[in-house]
């Protein structure tokens, strides 16, 4: 009996507080209350008045995100449109006649600073082939 006592006060209060929300909602909606002649003279779009105080945070975010997209475009096409800026060090004159001169080196007397200049010759192969003319003298045929 006592569960039942139980079940029947919890309804009773869940019943009652259900019928204060609804006063209290009633209440609150039967003074926003518009009809829609009212709403058509007092604004000009036709929107509910409120309607712009209410979502006016997120229209101003809006704008302000359409006109940083707007801007950004703006900017990349007319940043595509200017001249690249290239700063060269030497001349185009000075690299096609480096680039023309074969790159000669006497294997027999060279440094080791030289030989790093030759293509696929590093340092560590530099020091092998000063150590390899160290040990057994000058290169004599191109098979040394």
């Amino acid at each position: 009996m006592r569960i039942s006592c139980y079940g029947a006060e919890l309804f009773a209060r869940a019943l009652e507080w259900a019928r204060r929300e609804h006063t209290r909602t009633k209440e609150q909606l039967s003074g926003n209350f518009e009809t829609a002649r009212k709403r058509r003279g007092s604004d000009p779009w036709g929107l509910p008045s409120g309607f712009l105080a209410r979502y006016k945070p997120q229209i101003l975010i809006s704008v302000f995100v359409v006109l940083v997209l707007v801007g950004g475009a703006y900017y990349s096409s007319r940043a595509s449109e200017s001249v690249p800026k290239v700063v060269y060090s030497i001349s185009l004159e000075e690299v096609e006649a480096e680039a023309q001169t074969p790159l000669l080196v006497n294997i027999n007397t060279a440094d080791a600073k030289e030989l790093e200049e030759l293509p696929e010759v590093g340092p560590s192969t530099a020091e092998k082939i000063v150590e390899h003319r160290r040990h057994k003298g000058k290169f004599r045929t191109v098979n040394d």
